[in-house]
């Protein structure tokens, strides 16, 4: 069998970036704490975790002094409200590309135009894209598994 390599392989800009920020803070001196996994690779994750990284999954777990880092899919306002008045320093690592697309559904909703999120229901890209920005506009947000779903879908 002979074994191809793409010319282009790896993490996607988003992970590459939260791990670079990631790695910067424990250079850093810092006590990184990683709210929720930071990235979808539990190699990577045991990787960072072997360099000093925990994951805490509430904001009041993190202390004074020590470095939050916001995991690449980002969180509700409300929690980064949270963390930053715990007074930890806060890493936002959210995928510039998830802020893009949260920030044109919440103007979307804001003009009471309906959004449709396509893909799994549970998967925390969606989940986080529809929550972060919009959590005051959730009225206009629909989120559908598969195309077929569309039809389904009351205005």
């Amino acid at each position: 069998m002979k074994v191809l390599l793409a010319d282009e392989y790896g993490f996607c800009f988003g992970v590459e970036r939260a791990v670079e920020m990631v790695e910067k803070a424990l250079s850093e001196g810092d006590t990184v704490r990683a709210l929720g996994p930071l990235i979808h690779n539990d190699q990577e994750m045991k990787r960072l975790e072997a360099e000093g990284v925990r994951t805490i999954n509430a904001p009041v777990q993190i202390k004074r002094g020590e470095t939050a880092v916001i995991r690449a899919h980002g969180v509700t306002p409300q929690v980064e409200n949270e963390l930053r008045e715990s007074g930890a320093k806060v890493v936002d690592a959210t995928c510039p590309f998830v802020t893009k697309v949260q920030k044109l559904a919440s103007r979307a909703a804001a003009q009471n135009r309906h959004v449709i999120v396509v893909g799994k229901i549970r998967m925390p890209l969606k989940l986080r894209a529809k929550r972060r920005r919009l959590s005051c506009v959730n009225r206009y947000v629909r989120q559908v598994r598969v195309h077929s779903s569309l039809s389904k879908i009351k205005s």
